[in-house]
């Protein structure tokens, strides 16, 4: 069933009429926009590293923080998912 649903555009459309499909095969071409975009970003020197990264999120919005917790396993980051911000993010 479910490859039918995917081989035929006009079923497909109608059980994904976001066509969310594609937004997610497109994501590969979106992080490396992303990527090369904040490669070109110009930023303000910074007097030292930063000690901690706070990513705050929701449902999807939180996914970038649960990428860069297990893929770049930085020193110290603060993750938090939910409604408001965790109001301790800032004493590191």
């Amino acid at each position: 069933m479910a490859r039918e649903i995917l081989d035929d555009p006009v079923v497909r459309k109608v059980r994904d009429p976001q066509d969310m499909l594609d937004l997610v095969l497109g994501l590969p071409d979106q992080v490396l926009a992303g990527w090369e975009a904040g490669k070109e970003a110009e930023l303000p020197p910074h007097p030292s590293p930063p000690s901690a990264v706070a990513v705050l999120g929701m449902g999807g919005s939180g996914i970038g923080g649960d990428f860069f917790l297990h893929t770049l396993r930085p020193p110290a980051l603060w993750r938090f998912s939910g409604w408001g911000d965790p109001g301790s993010a800032g004493i590191y």
